[in-house]
């Protein structure tokens, strides 16, 4: 599945922004915290969502993989991307999160839904 760069995603935010990428070498988990820039960004790379934790991020033209692990999104849009998701409830829901309008909030089954604070 491929979006364009401005499926639904504000002007401002697809055209410039920072990137950054921090994975947890221990655990494998990739995460975002609520400091820095209001957004970040990831861009070009394959990424593995299982044990994802993120908020305020724009993941641009990347390989996004899910086999329905833990999976937290809040306030995210992904531009450009392609999915291989596994065929499970968590997988099929989060289908469902990426076929609705963004930004994408998610959580697998053993977590709540997050609410972005604006």
């Amino acid at each position: 599945m491929r979006w364009p760069l401005d499926r639904s995603c504000p002007k401002e935010l697809s055209e410039d922004f920072q990137i950054h990428h921090d994975t947890d070498a221990a655990t494998g988990r990739t995460s975002v915290w609520d400091s820095g820039p209001e957004y970040f960004g990831v861009e070009g790379s394959s990424l593995n969502l299982d044990t994802a934790h993120w908020r305020h991020v724009i993941v641009r033209d990347a390989k996004l993989s899910y086999t329905g692990k833990y999976l937290w999104l809040s306030d995210v849009y992904l531009l450009n991307c392609t999915f291989d998701i596994e065929r499970n409830v968590d997988g099929q829901r989060l289908v469902d999160a990426l076929l609705s309008p963004m930004p994408i909030n998610f959580a697998s089954a053993d977590q709540s839904i997050p609410t972005p604070a604006r």
